[in-house]
């Protein structure tokens, strides 16, 4: 049973009409007196009400409610979108951080996660009721509505410092820190939760790259690992590495492989760091038709080798001895060779880092911060794969469609018109 302190929440439509979000359900506004609010259940055939003063504060409210369940949902995604449009109003800070931030504090299901707007769709965000503006600007007291209770650990010192368990995880709880090692007395971590790892196990191509700017202290580089999956590419593990070296990478990726019963798959798109044409425009043009033979058929890839090793500047003898030595003799072509792949580029791991370093905001920032992003970036990723999950099923349904109606798929709107042209043609003659 509610009493005087009852709390009552507020919520705003896409169409920007203010709303009571009280005890799972949703009430509008029926008439405004001054001093008394007479708010309505949303539901047209119910007479359930609430009662608020003239300052928004719980009055009164009926509890019966006739002919309809309660909408929890709707109430946790309004709630989620009013926090988020508070920030946009209210802070400078950019509105896909902020939206990645209340999402990854609002802990919505998956089902939720699939309803939710996603940070591109900042538009909704913008376009803001003007009496939900004023609303904010004269009734909300900014020092109330930002304040939290943050409890950070203190900034390590060294490499050696305990993660403690939040930071360990998800924030659903569920494992996250996948590798905790030391590799040659320096510290390596790896972060993934257990989709993503399903996701990067049955790949067939996979990309890495990796920066530098956002580390954090004790570390070298930020290493991620990413994957096609529904078309779509995906963020499947994230690794601060103490080092660049061969060795760093190795044991890396054995230490994932022991994550894995059948084993990394062979495809790897390696983005590497190049320094061999920095001064001479010749041996630049020689190199960057090295690197393109990877885009060559198969059949001609060791004739347009052995045809640029025989015209080479002697300069870089040592890098085409060393190429034919590994990438042609040792290395078999079919596992670089790119020609009959469809992405054939790291630009879209590059682009991740960029979105990411984004959110990060700060050169080389401390651990803790580091983490609590990449605990938004977690939930983010995981909204992106309810989505592109809820755009297969649309697409499977609008395929049985086609076929039960005896048409190929995607012909539905096109027999609509189709149609119409017939009846225009009919009518124009």
């Amino acid at each position: 049973m509610a009493t005087s302190t009852s709390i009552v929440k507020f919520g705003v439509t896409t169409k920007g009409m203010r709303v009571v979000l009280f005890d799972r359900y949703i009430y509008t506004l029926n008439q405004n007196r001054g001093k008394v609010k007479y708010w309505r259940c949303q539901g047209r055939t119910c007479s359930a009400f609430v009662h608020t003063d003239g300052n928004d504060n719980y009055k009164a409210h009926s509890s019966t409610h006739k002919s309809h369940l309660p909408s929890p949902e709707r109430i946790e995604l309004l709630d989620f979108k009013r926090k988020v449009k508070e920030r946009v109003i209210k802070e400078t800070t950019a509105i896909a951080r902020i939206h990645d931030q209340e999402l990854a504090a609002a802990r919505l299901s998956q089902t939720l996660l699939m309803l939710a707007p996603s940070a591109g769709d900042s538009r909704e965000y913008l376009l803001l009721n003007s009496v939900f503006i004023f609303h904010l600007t004269q009734c909300v007291e900014p020092s109330l509505s930002r304040l939290r209770l943050q409890t950070t650990p203190a900034l390590s010192t060294s490499r050696d410092f305990d993660i403690p368990d939040k930071y360990g995880e998800t924030l659903a709880g569920k494992p996250f820190l996948l590798i905790d090692t030391l590799i040659r007395g320096k510290r390596m971590l790896a972060f993934a939760n257990e989709l993503q790892l399903v996701i990067l196990f049955n790949l067939k191509h996979i990309f890495i790259d990796g920066t530098f700017s956002i580390c954090p202290p004790f570390f070298d580089q930020v290493f991620t690992i990413h994957g096609v999956h529904h078309e779509y590419v995906v963020l499947c593990v994230l690794a601060l590495l103490p080092g660049r070296s061969a060795t760093v990478y190795k044991h890396l990726f054995q230490m994932l492989d022991e994550n894995d019963h059948e084993g990394l798959r062979e495809w790897l798109d390696q983005d590497c760091e190049t320094a061999f044409y920095k001064d001479d425009e010749e041996a630049r043009f020689i190199c960057q038709q090295l690197m393109a033979l990877a885009l060559l058929p198969l059949n001609k890839v060791e004739p347009a080798f052995q045809a640029l090793a025989d015209n080479h500047p002697e300069p870089l003898d040592e890098l085409f001895e060393y190429f034919e030595t590994f990438w042609i003799e040792t290395t078999s072509i079919d596992l670089w060779n790119v020609f009959d792949l469809k992405t054939r580029t790291n630009n879209n791991a590059e682009g991740w880092h960029n979105r990411f370093s984004y959110r990060i905001d700060k050169k080389h920032p401390n651990i803790w911060h580091f983490i609590r992003v990449l605990h938004e970036e977690e939930i983010h990723f995981n909204q992106h794969v309810q989505h592109v999950r809820m755009e297969k099923k649309k697409v499977s349904v609008q395929e049985e469609t086609d076929r039960s109606h005896g048409q190929p798929s995607g012909s539905i709107a096109s027999c609509c018109e189709e149609k119409n042209n017939f009846h225009q043609k009919q009518h124009n003659s």
